[in-house]
Formats: C-alpha cells, structure tokens, sequence
C-alpha cells in the first residue's frame, strides 16, 4: 500500500500532467531571469571509497521513488560522520571537506525538492546550506598559519552557499506555495539587528541584577531578605520585558511571511509553549509553538486547504529562522544524518552526526519524536502516528484529556497547558483556555475524589522527584561541571508549574 506522501506525490503527478507542465520547466523559467542557477560541479560525487570505520551493509540500488535515502545521501551521510570529526575542533582539510560534503548534501535535498514539492525537503536543504557557511566561517576564524587554503576559493564557495540559500527560497515560494517569486528584499540584516539587540538588553540587565540585587556576604555565603526581594521583583520584570521582547520578534518574521504567502481566510492565532509562555525563555532559547484556527461553516475539504497554508507558513518561517544560522543539523532529523525518526532501510545504520560547528540559539524545537512541539508536528513513528499541532481550539483542548495522556505521555499535555498569544486573535486563546479548564476540572477516571488536573499533577510530582532524587543536587555535585538547566533550575521551574495544575491556579510565570 502507498504511503501518504507517496499518494501526494501521484496525485501532484497527475496534475502536473494535465496543465502540461512539470517541475523541471517551472525551474527553468525560474532560472532563465535569476542567476541561481546550480553550481553543477560540486554535485560530482565519488561513492567509491567507503569510509575507512564504515561497518554497515553496502547500499542497495535506489528506487525511482524521490527519496531521502538514496545510496548517494547515505554515502555523503557517511563521510560527514566519521568519527574523528566528532571532536571539538577540525583541521584546515576537515573543515573544507565537510563544507563540500554539506553543500553536496543540500544539492541533493533541492533535487528532492524539485521533483516534489514536500516543505521539509526544502528546509533540509537550507540546513544544509547553513551549516556549510557556519564552517566556512570557523576556517575563515582558524589561526594564522593553521589553514592552507586559497582565499578566493574560500569567497566562491560562501558566495555559492549564499545564492543556493536564495535559490531555496524562490523555488519553494514558486512551486511548493504557487507564488511568483519577485526579488524580495533581504530581510536577514533586519533580523539580526533586532536579535542583536534583544540579546545586548538581556545580557546588560542581567549583570546589572547580578551586580546590585544579587549581593552574597562573603562569610556567611547568604543573602539579605532586602536582597533577595530586590532580586526576584527586578527578575520578574526583566523576564516579562525579554518574552515580549522575543514575541515581537517572532512577529515580525510572522509578518513577512504573511505579507509574501496567502493568508487563510480564518481567524487564527499563533502560540508559544514552553519557556516563552511561562516567561522563562532566554535571548538564546529555541521556540515551541502551535496554531489554533476557527473552523467554524468550513467542510472537511476547506479544513485541509486552510491546514495546507499553515503549513507552507510554518515551513517559510522555519526558513527565515534558518538562515540566522543557530538551528544545529541533528535538530533537523535528516535521516542520514540522524535517523531519530527510524527512515533508513534495515540494511542502513544510523550515522550519528554530531554538529560541532553551529552554535544553538534562535531555532526551532527539533524535529525528533519525543520534541517536535511545532505547528508541524511529529512524523509517524513506529509507535506513535503523526501529529501537527494546527488544531481548533477544541481539538487542542482534548490534548488534556486522560485518554490522550495516557496515549501522548504527561509531556505533551502540560506543555500544552501553557500557552501565550504571539501572533493573531485573542478569542481564540480564550476560547482554548476555557475548554482547557473545563477537561482538567472535570472528575479523573482513575479516581472520582480528585479532578484530572490534581491527580496528573500528583503523579507528575511524584515522578519529577524520583527522577531528582536519581542525581540530587549536593555540594559533591556542584564540585563538579554540572548542565544549568537540567540540572540545577529544570526541577524546581517545572515542579512550580506543577503546582499549578493541581491547585488550579491560572497565573502563567513561576515568578
């Protein structure tokens, strides 16, 4: 039986077939009045020389089927994770290797693309190309002396990643959205500016709570009540000016991709989980979103065609926070890279590759199973089917049902519990939040005397603590290189938040 995407890809075929036109002739108008034409010698590939730790079986011969495993990926997925690369540091020869390797890969994913028109291959590719400049970068920042290779050559390869990177965008605004791509202007400047400025606002408050509000005696090693008052009023304020800080960003995004793409004829509200709707979120934290949309007079046929620009939207979006070049690859869950989702035949083995080159900050939440908090979701899994989180607000609220838990895990539906209005209607988040507290207030199943609410929050504490008491904080441990957030503030954040749930309280922020 044919997968989903393969019945897409027929459907999309047949089509094509009838308005006499193809992919390829869409790609060669585009590109008779742009120069983005593909550098077609670094697509040349050698497959002969296997890598020198490869264990795995040899590649099978590929199918006609568009595919993201191909004997070719899977090679270009081998060399780039050999395992002398999995270190901190590269040489001059490594560095250039993985560049072309990484580029050669994009190549690839743009093939993908324009022979279906899936928004993942699209956003693949941009990875890939992000990650070739963030290594071009590191060669370019090598010690005098440590690098051997020609300038000029250096400067060709960045110009090409940066051209491709355009030529991303416009195909995927030309076949996969239907929009005539106009050169649009570069709105990456503008981007960076902002978060720039975003991230100057939050390191300067901060040191200035930590100069003047976080005094410790240097004998007793305590703070003054006076102090630790002044210290979490002057947090509190600093956290709730940087989420509205980080949403206005996020917004602006927003807008641009709304002002090129056609927008549903719906109402519609962009939500952030996670840190940003408990206003916990960093200048460096990556975003956890969802869409909410009013389905209201609108046929099952109408509903997916609305779910469909969403997710041209979400993907176009993903773009644009691609191209600030702090999403690492493995969060992308490129399956010859990283096969967190099982994609690979039985005779392929999963690469592992570890990014050592792209420093993480404003990105997506990961495409892996267990994450994937993102309007478009999860792909089906072995044990889990697919899930987006473009719902109605009714539908989304059904996420806090214990039928639904017990199937998702608590995870899910606590994040989901959670939420702020980063873009669009209002109504429609309290519309959510009402029906919300209508299913966490209702009598559990497991035991009528407590509500759905307080026993999950029971059951969720009791776990949480488990886990702590597995790895306690102690002088011992804090003698040693600890992880910040897992570590020391993940527990107590998440258990405040918990509390919440069991004693109904409606407040968003721990603070």
């Amino acid at each position: 039986m044919a997968s989903a995407r393969e019945l897409r890809y027929m459907e999309r075929c047949k089509k094509r077939k009838e308005r006499n036109t193809t992919p390829a002739r869409q790609l060669k108008r585009l590109r008779s009045t742009q120069d983005t034409s593909y550098n077609k010698e670094i697509y040349q590939y050698d497959t002969s020389q296997p890598c020198q730790n490869d264990t795995s079986q040899p590649c099978q011969n590929d199918t006609s089927q568009p595919s993201e495993t191909t004997s070719i990926m899977y090679e270009i997925g081998r060399k780039l994770c050999r395992k002398p690369w999995a270190t901190t540091t590269m040489n001059s020869t490594e560095l250039t290797t993985q560049i072309d390797l990484l580029r050669q890969l994009g190549g690839e994913y743009m093939k993908l693309a324009d022979a279906i028109s899936e928004g993942w291959y699209f956003v693949r590719a941009s990875g890939c190309y992000n990650a070739a400049l963030r290594c071009i970068e590191k060669l370019k920042n090598l010690p005098e002396g440590a690098t051997e290779i020609d300038s000029s050559m250096l400067v060709s390869k960045k110009s090409d990643c940066l051209k491709q990177l355009q030529h991303i965008e416009a195909t995927f605004l030309t076949i996969a959205a239907h929009q005539n791509y106009k050169t649009a202007k570069q709105h990456k400047e503008l981007y960076e500016t902002e978060l720039n400025s975003l991230r100057e606002f939050s390191s300067k408050t901060i040191n200035d709570i930590v100069k003047n509000d976080m005094k410790v005696d240097s004998i007793t090693t305590e703070m003054s009540v006076e102090d630790e008052d002044s210290t979490i009023k002057n947090s509190k304020v600093f956290y709730n000016e940087l989420s509205d800080r980080l949403k206005k960003f996020y917004r602006l995004l927003i807008d641009d991709c709304i002002s090129v793409l056609e927008v549903p004829d719906c109402k519609f509200s962009v939500l952030g989980l996670g840190s940003l709707a408990r206003m916990e979120a960093t200048a460096y934290s990556d975003l956890e979103s969802a869409i909410l949309f009013d389905s209201s007079g609108m046929t099952s046929g109408e509903v997916e065609k609305v779910k469909h620009k969403f997710r041209l939207m979400v993907h176009y979006l993903h773009l644009k926070v691609l191209n600030l070049g702090e999403t690492i690859l493995p969060s992308l869950c490129i399956p010859v890279l990283n096969d967190f989702n099982t994609e690979l035949p039985e005779h392929m083995t999963d690469n592992k590759y570890f990014d050592i080159t792209t420093p993480q900050g404003m990105c997506f939440d990961g495409a892996m199973p267990w994450a994937s908090k993102t309007p478009i979701g999860r792909n089906k899994t072995k044990l889990k089917p697919a899930r987006e989180l473009i719902m109605t607000p009714e539908e989304m609220a059904e996420y806090q049902t214990e039928s639904i838990c017990i199937k998702e895990g608590y995870h899910l539906s606590d994040v989901l519990m959670t939420t702020t209005l980063i873009y669009g209607d209002e109504g429609l988040l309290e519309r959510y939040n009402t029906n919300i507290q209508k299913f966490l207030n209702s009598p559990s199943e497991k035991d009528s005397s407590l509500s759905v609410g307080a026993l999950r929050a029971d059951e969720t504490l009791k776990d949480d603590l488990n886990k702590y008491l597995q790895n306690p904080l102690t002088p011992e441990t804090l003698g040693k290189q600890v992880h910040v957030k897992k570590d020391i503030y993940r527990f107590a954040t998440i258990s405040v938040n918990t509390l919440k749930l069991k004693y109904t309280c409606v407040s968003q922020a721990p603070l």
